[in-house]
């Protein structure tokens, strides 16, 4: 996706540049600056799930504080009402999710992430009478995938829900559709999206672990496992293990491997536990970290595959409770696990590397080379996560309405700290750059940046014919606006401005929908051509050679751009004739009068730079004259 920029109406920020050269030249300017790719797009800085990205409990968050103030990093918001309870939060497409019971009932809330405005609640079953002394090991965390919500209550019941509206598409009782067994203090479950698989945990004899139908719910398999007759606190993981790809999950009587047709692999009872299990495994390569906590061993295991065969060998076991996970908290950096109870160890050996005591009622997450504890009273408390030594850079004590313990896991996502203590969620800014505006790119800026790519290619690049320069657009802001502009498989996306093709190979690459990239330069038409050949996707995209200005656009349910205003302001009698209810997303630039229906702030990964995504829906509305 490109950027045309008009000499005499230039604005906005700047991120990549790359001339007007031939295929072959643009691979060379790729190699150079070594981008993401699209065959690998960059993760975006979202919290989806219990653990977050990968369920590693690691945000992918850059550029973050690495220094507090004694009062903390500034508070950005604070929203109330959210019900009581302690289940953590899930953020995603600019939401923040969160479970809270109020008026006899459970509520699943949808607020901004900006802003902590409440977007809707969506009633989803009765309130249980949890135990209050237990239920921090029940952290129900909401999973985002796409536009649904998955969530699980404590009287067993998983509910889809649509991730923009809160209306409930299905819902299945791990009871009475599983057969499935209620842990001693509720049931809780992490449901895992794998594919268009959701992979669940409703426990028992009969259906110890179940696959569904994530779109509707229907049952594709179910294992039964006889030696597990407990259900789980922990969450499911998914792994690629000796070639193979695999569930892996813990129960209190040890820890099972399953290959994706739902057949047991591999069983360990090295490490039981005593009630339940909380503790979530951790995998590299072919090694399985597992532990019980509360007392109990912690052990890592070798899979050694021989045919369908794999043989679980023992490497290091810390007996008795040395490694002291009472929670569901492993980290793994590298060659060495952090977890919340103020311990760093090294995988291979099992060996303390250093220690420091954090109190029991305490959790964590890392982000960005960091460790974020947060305990019991609610002191937040950051370190490095380096194995040479602990070092305590910063701590703060953030207001809190209640006198609970503070259970809730803390979450890092999008360059904030999100703190729930029970009916209150606090955010926080981690961010170094805060609130940087856009400063208007200057000729002198823009003609400096293509030296420096002129340079990399040691030739000059030739001034534009068509006053425009091509500006490529990173790879998770483009999937960030296809989620914003809410894709579907029968949409058809035009991309006007295509440069080299990213945004209809992604749109469908990952939607499986019909795109059509426009671009008047014939060298971006031939770079955009090549990446859908690379891509396989030439039967659902079309590169076509055309003036976007003489363009009908009358047959597409979904129009990116990346213009500046003049040139968004000029295509608006065009994009008038859309059907009703297409939506126009547009990088960095709104237009001038129309105000958008959404706006999405994000800082990408590849740049670390503020980028801006507005959406209109057709017809398009003009601002109410003053």
């Amino acid at each position: 996706m490109k950027l045309v920029l008009f000499w005499a109406a230039l604005a906005g920020t700047l991120t990549s540049l790359a001339p007007r050269v031939g295929a072959e030249v643009q691979k060379k300017v790729e190699a150079a600056s070594n981008p993401t790719t699209l065959a690998a797009p960059a993760a975006e800085s979202e919290w989806t799930q219990w653990r977050g990205p990968g369920r590693s409990n690691i945000a992918s968050d850059r550029g973050l504080l690495d220094q507090w103030p004694a009062d903390g990093p500034p508070l950005l918001w604070s929203a109330k009402n959210l019900g009581e309870g302690v289940t953590s939060v899930a953020v995603a497409r600019g939401r923040a999710y969160v479970l809270g019971y109020r008026s006899g009932a459970e509520y699943l809330s949808a607020l901004d992430a900006a802003s902590g405005d409440k977007l809707w609640d969506a009633r989803i079953g009765p309130a249980v009478a949890e135990m209050r002394s237990m239920r921090w090991l029940s952290q129900r965390t909401p999973m985002v995938d796409g536009e649904r919500i998955y969530v699980v209550t404590a009287r067993g019941e998983l509910i889809c829900l649509g991730a923009d509206d809160g209306i409930e598409r299905w819902h299945k009782d791990y009871t009475t559709d599983f057969e499935g067994k209620r842990g001693p203090w509720g049931y809780c479950d992490y449901p895992l999206a794998d594919g268009e698989r959701l992979i669940c945990t409703p426990g028992g004899h009969t259906s110890g672990i179940v696959a569904l139908d994530k779109s509707s719910g229907e049952l594709l398999w179910k294992c039964a496992l006889p030696d597990f007759k407990t259900s789980t606190y922990s969450a499911v993981i998914v792994a690629e293990i000796a070639g193979v790809r695999q569930y892996v999950q813990q129960f209190s009587e040890g820890a099972v491997g399953i290959d994706t047709a739902g057949k047991i692999l591999w069983v360990s009872k090295l490490v039981p536990a005593r009630s339940t299990n909380v503790h979530t495994a951790v995998v590299k390569d072919d090694l399985v970290f597992l532990a019980a906590g509360w007392g109990r061993d912690a052990a890592l295991v070798k899979l050694n595959r021989s045919g369908d065969q794999f043989e679980v060998v023992e490497q290091c076991r810390s007996r008795g409770g040395m490694y002291g996970s009472w929670f569901g908290n492993s980290s793994l950096i590298g060659e060495h696990l952090y977890n919340n109870s103020g311990y760093c160890i090294e995988l291979r050996t099992g060996a303390m590397v250093w220690s420091v005591k954090i109190p029991l009622h305490s959790t964590v997450v890392l982000a960005d080379g960091h460790i974020y504890y947060r305990l019991g009273d609610g002191t937040m408390i950051l370190a490095q996560a380096t194995p040479e030594k602990y070092v305590e850079k910063a701590r703060f004590l953030p207001p809190r309405a209640s006198k609970e313990w503070a259970w809730t896991s803390p979450v890092i996502a999008g360059g904030r700290l999100y703190l729930r203590d029970q009916d209150e969620l606090l955010c926080y800014d981690l961010r170094k750059e805060r609130s940087r505006p856009f400063q208007p790119a200057t000729r002198p800026a823009l003609a400096a940046a293509a030296g420096r790519v002129a340079a990399r290619l040691k030739r000059p690049l030739a001034p534009p014919e068509n006053d425009a320069i091509f500006v490529t657009t990173p790879q998770d802001v483009v999937l960030r606006m296809l989620e914003v502009a809410q894709v579907k498989k029968d949409d058809v996306v035009y991309d006007l401005g295509c440069g080299d093709g990213r945004i209809v190979v992604a749109a469908a690459s990952k939607y499986g929908c019909k795109a059509v990239g426009y671009d008047i330069d014939p060298d971006c038409v031939r770079m955009s051509k090549e990446n859908v050949r690379e891509h396989k996707v030439a039967n659902l995209v079309e590169i076509v050679q055309k003036d976007i200005f003489t363009l009908d656009v009358s047959g597409a349910t979904v129009v990116t751009l990346y213009m500046g205003r003049e040139v968004n302001l000029r295509l608006v009698p065009q994009l008038q004739k859309l059907r009703a209810g297409s939506r126009i997303v547009s990088h960095n630039f709104d237009v001038e009068g129309y105000p958008p229906e959404k706006t999405v702030e994000m800082i990408s990964t590849e740049d670390d730079a503020r980028h801006m995504i507005y959406m209109w829906t057709v017809p398009l509305k003009k601002a109410p004259v003053r």
